[in-house]
């Protein structure tokens, strides 16, 4: 069987690979609520392609194209893709914004829960639904451990916190995957409607 990268994920590489190149690109398209106030909106938008380092943007770009794999094996793709990874990110974000204005978040991993989260949901057609949802959330806790051991520079309560947003980000796709259901479901019923009224 032939791997084939869908479009949109390969963007979404291709654009982290562009920023990560970017000279202080941490400094210049990460996002933090400090950054927000001060008028720096296009931040919302490119925290989630902005990386770290060399190996958070690799565990993200694996993370995702597994997840991609997943979610397009679930006929979760095209614009509801996309609009899970960046709606998702984007609301958690402005939450962050609000509650830890001086955190600074970046990378694709609340994006990458989010289409988890949808996955879980729309996947309970063919696995128990809490096996999902128990796998995904062990794979925050596992994150939070790896992170632990491995970034000596980072400071425990931020490390917790990430995993906090990335828990949130798991509940957005979800929640994200739920509303996109009532919208199909409000759109058939208009259409049936329609074709009522003419025959």
């Amino acid at each position: 069987m032939q791997l084939r990268i869908p479009l949109i994920v390969f963007t979404i590489i291709v654009v982290s690979a562009i920023l990560f190149l970017i000279p202080n690109s941490l400094q210049k398209f990460a996002f933090s609520g400090q950054y927000l106030f001060n008028g720096e909106f296009w931040r919302l938008i490119t925290f989630n392609f902005t990386h770290i380092n060399f190996i958070h943007l690799i565990e993200n770009i694996i993370a995702l194209v597994v997840a991609a794999l997943l979610a397009y094996e679930l006929d979760l793709r095209g614009n509801y893709f996309l609009i899970a990874f960046l709606l998702s990110a984007v609301t958690i974000a402005l939450a962050e914004a609000m509650f830890f204005p001086l955190i600074i978040i970046a990378g694709a991993s609340l994006g990458i829960y989010a289409i988890l989260g949808s996955i879980s949901v729309k996947g309970s057609n063919f696995f128990p639904r809490s096996a999902l949802i128990i796998m995904f959330i062990a794979s925050i806790f596992l994150g939070y451990v790896i992170n632990l051991i491995t970034c000596t520079d980072c400071v425990n309560k931020n490390i917790f916190i990430q995993s906090i947003f990335h828990f949130f980000g798991l509940l957005a796709g979800m929640l994200t995957f739920y509303f996109y259901l009532q919208y199909q479901k409000s759109t058939k019923k208009s259409l049936l409607s329609v074709e009522n009224g003419k025959s």
